[in-house]
């Protein structure tokens, strides 16, 4: 008989906790299966009389003791800190005790940034005791975060001006800057299946990709194209024909993603491919929940 993991016991308490919360206020959230690579658990999207606002903002949940601190809990950024900071999806923690019972929150992108301004990197996210989030407080908590990202709409505005688009309040957009100093920009529209690509040094054309299958040899692979004889039955040129054929069992992928080529014909680095994929991740709501 399989042993239960208490800790897991009481992280999905705390997600259940938070998400009927914030369903019994009206507002809708979505739970992310298994995480995803930005280390969020839920996207809310708040809902006011009755109407959807176009506002949405990420969650982080903890469950457990462990987060306390002198001050009240503790939230360790980890490998998240750059990828809160480059999206316009503010992100927020959100910490359950189980011995208070109770859920505790803290606007993560907001203390990322304001530790930015002061040129520090934080190691985790500060949460007071005094921030509890419950049936009274929940009012509160979603005019404080609507607040915020209409204050920090001015990210949008900046990538809409650095790459001459206009992006829409529902879009999720992301930011990154390759080691060459190019400009990268991610935009997912709600309800697509494609994502666009803007990158400066195509003059920002706007670059259509497929996020579950961004590469050539990812393609393949969805199609049941995995090795080089696989392909040759499929090709009509002879010459490339007889070429796949000598290649043999080769990994389709392993070949075609040396150099991976993303929307066609963009050539892109390994860490700007890393970053399109964790953006995919992260974005896949956007690109499942009505448009």
């Amino acid at each position: 008989m399989s042993r239960v993991d208490p800790k897991r016991i009481v992280e999905d308490r705390a997600v259940n906790r938070v998400t009927s919360l914030l369903q019994d206020q009206g507002h809708i959230v979505h739970k992310i299966d298994g995480h995803n690579d930005f280390g969020e658990d839920l996207y809310i999207s708040f809902v006011e009389d009755h109407h959807t606002t176009g506002d949405t903002i990420a969650v982080q949940v903890k469950g457990g003791s462990s987060y306390r601190s002198a001050g009240g809990y503790r939230v360790r950024v980890g490998q998240h800190g750059r990828s809160w900071l480059d999206t316009n999806v503010p992100v927020v923690c959100v910490v359950y005790d189980p011995d208070t019972d109770a859920l505790y929150w803290a606007n993560a992108s907001e203390q990322l940034h304001r530790a930015q301004s002061g040129k520090n990197e934080p190691r985790s996210i500060s949460i007071s005791r005094d921030d509890v989030l419950d049936a009274d407080s929940a009012h509160s908590f979603a005019r404080r975060m609507r607040e915020y990202i209409a204050q920090r709409g001015e990210i949008r505005h900046a990538l809409g001006k650095l790459s001459g688009r206009v992006f829409d309040t529902t879009d999720y957009v992301a930011y990154f800057m390759n080691e060459y100093g190019e400009h990268l920009v991610y935009r997912q529209r709600r309800g697509e299946s494609t994502a666009t690509l803007l990158h400066s040094d195509w003059g920002w054309n706007p670059i259509e990709i497929t996020p579950d299958t961004l590469t050539m040899g990812e393609r393949l692979s969805k199609l049941g194209l995995t090795t080089a004889s696989q392909l040759a039955e499929q090709l009509s040129d002879p010459t490339f024909k007889e070429l796949a054929r000598t290649l043999g069992d080769m990994d389709l992928s392993a070949v075609m993603d040396q150099m991976p080529v993303v929307g066609g014909n963009l050539i892109v680095n390994q860490p700007e491919l890393a970053w399109l994929r964790a953006c995919g991740s992260a974005s896949e709501w956007w690109r499942s929940a009505p448009a």
